[in-house]
């Protein structure tokens, strides 16, 4: 299964530019061959975890509340693919069950500037963002960085975390500028 974060825009889609992008390589991922894989779009709301999304009308809504947890296992992907950074918290422990039973985490790094310059933000803001970063510490298996800088970005903050995972998170380009429908590949590096 590849389950994709999808929760911000499933609550509501303000036509950001990240949401435009999840919207995008959603519908890509929709569109693509990937075998062996299950494609679920999964989003969470701030008290219920991880659910399959509601597709039935063509959009993406929040899942029913009734709906069972998505249970993840070895082979299994969770992408967070849109920026849910407090949704992602407050289910900690959902993630770290799907990573104890073997799937793999991947996480899009869009930014990380709340981290670099808290004062440029709403306290909340740099609240979640360091809440968010914790996460991406403890189980983040693959970082689809949107740029070099970016995912240099991400080294300095783990570096200067003193994370012991850093060495062991892999960095992969997801580069995001002009048609994403012509982006053929993604490029993985570690640091």
């Amino acid at each position: 299964m590849l389950a994709v974060d999808l929760s911000t825009i499933a609550q509501h889609d303000a036509g950001t530019g990240i949401q435009r992008v999840v919207r995008s390589l959603w519908e890509q991922l929709r569109q693509a061959t990937l075998p062996g894989f299950e494609l679920v779009a999964v989003a969470a709301t701030v008290k219920g975890g991880y659910r399959r999304a509601d597709l039935s009308d063509g959009g993406i809504a929040l899942p029913d509340p009734k709906q069972p947890l998505v249970e993840l296992q070895s082979g299994d992907i969770f992408l967070g693919l849109d920026l849910a950074a407090h949704r992602l918290w407050r289910h900690r422990r959902q993630v770290a069950r799907w990573q104890r039973h073997g799937a793999s985490i991947a996480m899009v790094i869009y930014d990380i500037l709340p981290l670099r310059r808290p004062d440029w933000f709403p306290p909340s803001t740099a609240r979640h963002f360091g809440r968010w970063i914790r996460i991406i510490e403890r189980h983040c298996d693959t970082a689809l960085c949107i740029s070099q800088s970016v995912s240099v970005d991400l080294d300095d903050v783990l570096r200067t975390r003193r994370s012991k995972r850093r060495p062991v998170i892999r960095h992969a380009l997801l580069p995001l500028s002009g048609d994403c429908s012509a982006t053929s590949s993604v490029t993985g590096q570690r640091h």
